[in-house]
């Protein structure tokens, strides 16, 4: 192993330390949620139901993740956004309904009473702007002594929400090497939702991304359109989405930047396996064709596949493909795969 492979090799370890003790520490607010399931009764802390899971923080196993069919009755008196699958979103605290498998809304006018059936998410959103935050962070490190290669990774997101707004700044670094060469790619974007009613949401997003393998020394990005989720359920989710992307690239040869307009055509597709192993599965494909370069289009393909490890912290293996059938640089590759293997925390 050489010295650089070293050096990263420790960094990825230092970092993971730090994930580990964030993951240790405890919650010292007071919990009050009550959750009952089947004759027990959990006390601890509604943070959300998404793809079938009811996430709850409690003070001594950490954060537990129950089956939403096993789940008979919720109260909590924090702030929620609860979701159907027609769309339709309700606000409020969660009340005692009085009767298994109905859920209660409280609203600042009226209580809203809604069958377990019918509820897609339920997501915590508590006063302030810190409070709306949820956090993700994951590492990774790879070593192939026959080749003397070695990859490290680095991921993190952070989302927020609103009655009106979902927001995500999502961060990606992965850095390999091969004897010595060297290579890297970097990927940072901040998308902005706005609710619309029933299906459709409007995103807008800007896009910082770099990488050497496709002669990309930088590209800046800023796309927009509708998306409609053409499947919603509690364990699928499948989104469409089109627009337009203005960019402007700067290459690794010495030719100036270039300005372009392109068109935007995506698909994401979630999906959750409860039953053992339980996986969650994401995957999502952009294809950009070129209105400003004749015959130009590129696409970008992402796909992650996560487990649950217990006390906050979940093992995650994802793949990035990038493609671009006209690079700027002549011997630049068309294309770049990258595959990663990490430990992450979310509290």
């Amino acid at each position: 192993m050489t010295r650089s492979h070293a050096q990263l090799q420790n960094l990825i370890v230092g970092l993971g330390l730090l994930l580990a003790a964030l993951a240790a520490a405890p919650a010292w607010a007071k919990k009050t949620d009550r959750i009952h399931v089947a004759d027990i009764v959990i006390v601890g802390e509604v943070k959300s139901l998404e793809q079938n899971r009811l996430r709850v923080s409690t003070d001594f196993m950490g954060t537990v993740e129950v089956d939403w069919k096993q789940v008979t009755r919720v109260e909590s008196k924090k702030f929620f956004e609860i979701e159907i699958k027609d769309g339709t979103r309700y606000f409020g605290t969660i009340v005692a309904s009085g009767e298994d498998r109905v859920l209660a809304a409280q609203g600042d006018e009226t209580t809203v009473r809604l069958p377990f059936s019918e509820l897609v998410t339920i997501v915590q959103t508590k006063a302030g702007f810190w409070g709306k935050v949820d956090v993700k962070v994951a590492l990774g490190y790879s070593f192939v002594q026959a080749t003397d290669t070695s990859q490290g990774s680095f991921s993190a997101d952070l989302s927020r929400r609103t009655r009106r707004f979902f927001s995500d700044l999502s961060l990606l670094s992965v850095l390999s090497e091969t004897g010595d060469d060297r290579f890297t790619r970097n990927d940072a974007s901040y998308t902005a939702v706005r609710h619309l009613p029933g299906r459709w949401t409007y995103s807008l997003t800007g896009q910082f991304q770099t990488n050497e393998s496709l002669g990309l020394d930088r590209r800046w990005l800023v796309r927009g359109g509708p998306l409609y989720r053409a499947l919603r359920t509690d364990v699928r989710e499948l989104t469409l989405a089109a627009g337009l992307a203005a960019v402007r690239e700067f290459y690794t040869n010495d030719q100036p930047g270039e300005n372009s307009l392109e068109g935007v055509l995506g698909l994401r597709y979630l999906a959750f396996h409860f039953d053992d192993p339980e996986l969650d599965v994401t995957a999502e494909v952009l294809a950009y064709p070129s209105l400003s370069i004749s015959g130009r289009w590129r696409t970008e393909f992402k796909a992650d596949v996560s487990r649950e490890l217990g006390w906050d912290l979940f093992w995650s293996l994802s793949a990035y493909w990038s493609y671009d059938n006209q690079p700027a640089v002549v011997d630049a590759e068309n294309s770049d795969l990258a595959v990663t293997a990490a430990l992450g925390w979310s509290p």
